[in-house]
Parts: C-alpha cells; sequence; structure tokens
C-alpha cells in the first residue's frame, strides 16, 4: 500500500467512526510540509471532513 492509500484509508475509518460513536472528532497531523487538521462531523445525517493545511512557513 502506499501512503494516499493509507490516508484514504485513514480518512474512511474516522468518517465511518463519526457514523458510528460520535459526531465530531479533530486530528491534528504533522506532516513535512507543515500541519493537516482534519475535522470529521456529522450534520443533517450526512458525514463530511473537513482539511486544513497551514504550511511551515507560517507556524511560529
Amino acid at each position: 500500500m502506499d501512503e494516499l492509500d493509507l490516508f484514504f484509508n485513514y480518512l474512511v475509518s474516522n468518517l465511518d467512526s463519526v457514523s458510528r460513536k460520535r459526531r465530531f472528532i479533530e486530528e491534528t497531523l504533522k506532516i513535512t510540509t507543515g500541519i493537516l487538521q482534519l475535522n470529521f462531523n456529522r450534520r443533517l445525517e450526512n458525514n463530511y471532513v473537513q482539511i486544513m493545511h497551514t504550511p511551515k512557513k507560517l507556524m511560529v
């Protein structure tokens, strides 16, 4: 499995967890280019993920 497959599986797993267990999950991942923040949420019977990237040059 390559990194993209692993990341996709990670997203699907957390979306599934939101639909079954919780209504909101917030994850922060440190990557080589900065920080990746993932917010998993469930509203009106729909699951979604919000992805935000903060580049290293903007980090203090």
